[in-house]
């Protein structure tokens, strides 16, 4: 396994890659699009197809010129995720 510098690893399948999205935001608030996309460790192909649904299903939020943060509904995403990813084996 191939991790990142914030220990995000590579290979990872779609709901770990919105789990990492969601986990950038939840950790910090207000943050461009490119620092999203770095501390998630994707390229930018992947983080638009990710981030425009993030955006659609209202999962995060635009809140300022060009400063995103998660919404209530991403939280609660985000919340399950976690769960559901600490009960792997």
């Amino acid at each position: 396994m191939i991790q990142n510098y914030d220990g995000m690893r590579k290979g990872r399948n779609k709901w770990e890659i919105i789990h990492d999205v969601l986990k950038v935001l939840a950790e910090k608030k207000n943050q461009k699009k490119t620092r999203i996309m770095q501390r998630a460790n994707l390229d930018w192909n992947s983080f638009h197809r990710y981030f425009k649904f993030l955006i659609e299903e209202n999962f995060i939020a635009e809140n300022t010129q060009e400063c995103y943060e998660i919404t209530g509904k991403g939280k609660e995403l985000h919340d399950r995720l976690t769960f559901f990813n600490d009960m792997k084996l």
